[in-house]
């Protein structure tokens, strides 16, 4: 069965489901990856079938700090995404992997391609699917012709 989603900020939920929605695809940061804690009451009540913009433009993949932060950060998100019935999760994340200048891009996109890898991996625990998304050049310099 086909059906129309829209991807929309968490004020806007009740505006796409009364416009006839099927469903709305909300960013995956509501689920606070970034916080060992996080009061998620504001999501309860609501069915989340897809989310988008996995990564925070602030976590940086290719830095030493992102690489050893988007393990963590991802076991969070996927944990509390599952609790939330979320089945497919996308990774547009322009921002997030960007590649820094000098850094090679075929490394970049090798780097992306295996990122997504180990993040399918923590997901399929949760049976959730990991969509990387292609973007176009103007969001970012990695994953555009995915």
């Amino acid at each position: 069965m086909l059906q129309f989603g829209v991807c929309i900020s968490l004020p806007h939920v009740r505006e796409a489901t009364e416009a006839g929605f099927d469903y709305v695809e909300l960013p995956s940061q509501l689920f606070k990856g970034l916080e060992t804690q996080a009061d998620l009451s504001p999501l309860k009540d609501l069915s989340i079938p897809v989310t988008n913009m996995f990564f925070p433009g602030t976590l940086k993949l290719y830095t030493n700090e992102g690489r050893t932060q988007y393990l963590e950060y991802s076991r969070r998100v996927l944990e509390r995404a599952a609790a939330a019935g979320v089945k497919t999760m996308v990774i547009g994340s322009g921002a997030s992997r960007h590649a820094p200048e000098g850094l090679n891009l075929d490394q970049a996109e090798a780097e992306f391609a295996a990122i997504c890898g180990k993040i399918q991996k923590l997901a399929r625990k949760h049976h959730i699917i990991i969509a990387p998304e292609n973007l176009n050049h103007t969001e970012t310099n990695v994953g555009n012709d995915l």
